[in-house]
């Protein structure tokens, strides 16, 4: 069913309870089985997650928008369980995971080549951004990424008017690179901006904490005090 909402414009009832319904309950989940319940999804859908990128890499522009919306909240639930720095997934996970950061970046860097970034196009930037700051949530992803090239990327992106794609490459970058790295990027009080205006709208919606405790890990690290001080 996923595989084959790329260009709807609207959902049947069956595809917005599994696609839309779910997916967004199993988002918002917070409780005794929320670890097992990704598990099971990953281990389930993350090859036809792959797929449906990989199936549209060259046409990615045709996506609808609730291909996109859906899109987001499946990636969601097949990055979350709240794993930690120093944990190593099974091998096909962990494959799978690498498989899906190279079609990201590989949307990315096809998004950064249009003439003209419309709506949807945007929309599709904050999804992608969004997903690739999930796979940040071990060391072992982060270190797989670092050998992608993907700053240059990420930074042409910042080139982009939006200050949620902004954010997102913000914080990717406060997990991947160096002290060093961070104190050579351009604009400091841009950056500062975005993460302020970020903390502003999170700090008292108690339905958005799962993303005001991201937001807390991204600045966790050293690296960004430079440009808060």
């Amino acid at each position: 069913m996923f595989n084959e909402i790329g260009e709807l414009e609207t959902l049947n009832a069956s595809q917005t309870l599994l696609l839309d319904t779910c997916t967004d309950m199993i988002t918002w989940y917070d409780a005794q089985y929320y670890k097992p319940t990704h598990i099971t999804i990953r281990t389930t859908l993350l090859d036809t997650f792959n797929s449906f990128l990989k199936n549209h890499l060259s046409s990615f522009q045709n996506l609808s928008r609730i291909s996109i919306k859906i899109l987001g909240q499946l990636s969601i639930t097949l990055i979350g369980g709240n794993a930690s720095d120093e944990e190593i997934f099974p091998a096909e996970t962990r494959q799978g995971y690498c498989t899906m950061i190279d079609y990201l970046l590989i949307l990315l860097k096809s998004i950064i080549e249009l003439k003209n970034i419309n709506e949807l196009s945007i929309m599709l930037t904050r999804v992608l951004g969004q997903c690739l700051y999930s796979l940040t949530m071990t060391n072992d992803l982060r270190t797989y990424m670092k050998t992608k090239q993907i700053v240059s990327v990420l930074l042409k992106l910042t080139n982009i008017e939006d200050e949620t794609i902004q954010f997102h490459v913000y914080r990717i970058l406060a997990t991947i690179l160096t002290e060093e790295d961070i104190k050579t990027l351009a604009n400091p009080q841009k950056i500062a901006y975005v993460f302020l205006n970020f903390f502003r709208n999170l700090i008292d919606d108690t339905t958005r904490m799962p993303r005001f405790y991201n937001l807390l890990r991204s600045l966790k690290s050293k690296h960004y005090t430079i440009y808060f001080l």
